[in-house]
């Protein structure tokens, strides 16, 4: 008994020092601990009863990881010291604390104080508290319901309450391996910085509540829903285990932004470098062609960078603009091979038509030449003049025409050789890949941008 009345007389002794100051405000009468009453409650965990309502939410960035808010904080909770103490009040049920009943609490450690955790740029404005000597309007259903602590005498103890308006950048920690079809679940985390033994959140006081209701758009996104958490929150540096409750909220990214920027820019260059497979493979502008294709690609994403998070392992989008970059390659590759193929085909036929018509003028040479010196036996009293064929013997004009016909059919057509084969196959190859290409390109893009990781 002895071991109690010594902290007994210390809680005495600083609420009667906060009882000076209440007087000289007028505003409350004397604050004095009978004994037993109030004081038996130091040890009983305080239960919080607090609701973040959301009016704006916006501004939910990947690249700076981060959205903005605006809301209303919202809390009640019940303190026994306070039990018998604050008399009529003037006969108002409830009406705004003083600044010497929140000095005495902070003397007892019982003032209630939030702090938001993953705020980075926050501002709070009308800030209120309150104190009730009645059960508050937006409590009653749930004290009708019935309180998780046991241990308040719930017509005598009076509430507490505490209302501001935050408005600013909170951090959000996103995972973007699906962006830009990823969907991202943001947190408000809220902890007082009171011993978890003393006090601790009571979860929602107005289970009916739902963001989804209350934010009417997010830009680029989708609400999908939202829930309260209750946990506890540990302070390294002081060495102070805090309750915390934590509001989440789910949200689905809108991609059409991102499909008509960027991915449907990148698929049509892509498809523009399938399409040159239908150039000649003689043509030079056919690797020309995917080259810039490629080229417009980088530019393409070096304009749109600062619309696209920068993280170090690959986002679905990452993964559809690296595909691209293997399919454009892959056809500037091919391009350059046919070429080298092709003209190397070319080169063979061109040799193999020189050497067929220097082949041809020899025989024609040799032709004239014995033309020119075949002698044909006569009889020795005729004089014909005709020791060399005449030309305009309908039988030679005839075999002249032939041999000619059949030379110039074999200088157009060219000798056959592995050339000709190999240019048809190549050009019936062209128009394989081009089908080929389109199809397997759009099954890897519809494979990448329609499967979560």
């Amino acid at each position: 008994m002895n071991q109690l009345l010594g902290p007994l007389l210390l809680v005495v002794a600083a609420l009667c020092c906060a009882v000076g100051l209440v007087n000289a405000q007028g505003t409350l009468p004397p604050l004095t601990l009978p004994p037993g009453v109030g004081a038996g409650f130091a040890s009983v965990p305080r239960y919080y009863y607090c609701l973040t309502q959301i009016t704006e939410l916006n501004k939910v960035d990947g690249v700076e990881q981060s959205f903005y808010l605006d809301a209303t904080f919202t809390c009640y909770w019940q303190e026994p010291v306070l039990i018998g103490q604050l008399g009529a009040a003037g006969g108002a049920p409830a009406f705004p604390s003083t600044t010497a009943l929140d000095d005495t609490l902070k003397s007892l450690s019982l003032f209630f104080e939030p702090a938001f955790l993953n705020q980075r740029d926050l501002t709070l404005s009308d800030t209120k508290r309150y104190v009730f000597q009645i059960v508050p309007p937006a409590m009653q259903a749930t004290v009708a319901a019935g309180l998780p602590n046991p241990f308040f005498p719930l017509a005598v103890t009076p509430w507490l309450a505490y209302t501001t308006r935050l408005s600013g950048l909170f951090k959000a920690t996103m995972k973007l391996h699906d962006f830009p079809f990823d969907e991202q679940t943001v947190w408000i985390n809220i902890t007082a910085f009171t011993d978890v033994s003393a006090a601790r959140f009571a979860g929602p006081w107005r289970a009916d509540f739902d963001a989804t209701r209350e934010v009417e758009d997010v830009i680029g996104w989708s609400l999908l829903g939202s829930s309260t958490h209750n946990d506890s929150f540990v302070d390294e540096s002081l060495g102070l285990q805090s309750p915390m409750t934590a509001t989440s909220l789910t949200l689905k990214r809108s991609p059409a932004y991102y499909i008509n920027k960027i991915i449907l820019g990148v698929a049509l260059l892509t498809m523009m470098s399938h399409m040159t497979f239908a150039i000649n493979p003689r043509d030079t502008n056919r690797p020309v062609a995917a080259m810039t294709a490629f080229l417009g690609i980088v530019t393409y994403l070096f304009v749109i960078s600062t619309d696209v998070p920068k993280v170090a392992y690959l986002t679905r989008m990452d993964r559809f603009v690296n595909l691209s970059f293997y399919f454009v390659f892959g056809d500037f590759t091919m391009h350059l091979i046919f070429y080298v193929i092709v003209t190397a085909a070319d080169a063979a036929e061109a040799k193999a038509i020189a050497a067929e018509e220097a082949r041809k003028k020899k025989e024609d040479d040799y032709k004239v030449r014995r033309r020119g010196t075949t002698t044909v036996k006569v009889n020795p009293i005729e004089t014909s003049s005709s020791a060399t064929p005449n030309d305009d013997d309908p039988a030679v004009k005839d075999d002249a025409f032939h041999e000619d016909a059949a030379h110039a059919d074999a200088v157009d057509e060219g000798p056959d050789g592995w050339w000709n084969p190999v240019r048809s196959n190549l050009r019936a190859l062209d128009f394989i890949l081009l089908g080929a290409t389109m199809i397997g390109y759009a099954i890897a893009v519809f494979a990448i941008l329609s499967s979560a990781k």
